[in-house]
């Protein structure tokens, strides 16, 4: 705003409405309407000799100052827990975003774990919250394997590499009465990724009888 103000002045810009001080003002408390940055950044408008506005501005660096000590960069953490160490509560702040990430993924309807809830009497919704709690410890258990094995998955990337194996079972016709006729295990086609989860979990096919 102040070069095109500068450049008015100069002749440069002609068209358009002429801004007046009022305007200018205006402009500025739109533009530091942000919280404390009015008290940051003082503004002053003049009118040159053609009654043209020009704006200058510079930062205060008292009120700068003064914020730092009072607003920016203070956190008061409260917690009941009086034998946990400084660092033990810090850590246990900022690590609140996992659980609320286990939150979110338990209301995902794809990959959670809480619904859908067919449940309507309270003895039967507590069950269900025990196996889906159990659920989301396992899923998180598996996700731990593959990241200390070096797989850089997420949650839903991880279940859906394991959803897209699949595992066929052909079973020929039985050459001799009263005997189970032959089994043939076959995996679907593979990823780099699903091979390296399936020698992880063992998930190695295994021949069935019937």
């Amino acid at each position: 705003m102040q070069r095109n103000l500068q450049d008015r002045a100069a002749g440069l810009i002609k068209g358009g409405t002429a801004p007046t001080r009022e305007s200018v003002e205006r402009k500025c408390q739109q533009i530091l309407h942000r919280q404390h940055l009015r008290q940051l950044v003082q503004t002053t408008v003049i009118l040159n000799a053609a009654a043209v506005p020009q704006l200058s501005y510079q930062s205060d660096p008292p009120a700068q100052e003064k914020l730092r000590d009072t607003y920016l960069g203070k956190t008061l953490l409260i917690t009941g827990h009086q034998e946990w160490s400084d660092v033990q509560v810090i850590r246990a702040y900022r690590s609140q975003f996992v659980i609320e990430e286990i939150f979110h993924e338990m209301k995902d309807r794809h990959i959670g774990a809480w619904w859908p809830l067919h449940h309507w009497t309270d003895s039967k919704i507590q069950v269900h919250g025990l196996y889906c709690t159990i659920a989301v410890l396992l899923r998180a258990l598996l996700w731990r394997r593959a990241r200390q094995a070096g797989l850089r998955l997420s949650m839903s990337g991880l279940l859906k590499s394991l959803s897209r194996i699949r595992q066929v079972i052909n079973i020929y016709p039985s050459k001799r009465a009263r005997k189970p006729g032959a089994e043939q295990v076959v995996l679907t086609k593979r990823d780099e990724t699903q091979e390296k989860l399936i020698e992880m979990f063992g998930l190695q096919s295994q021949k069935h009888s019937i």
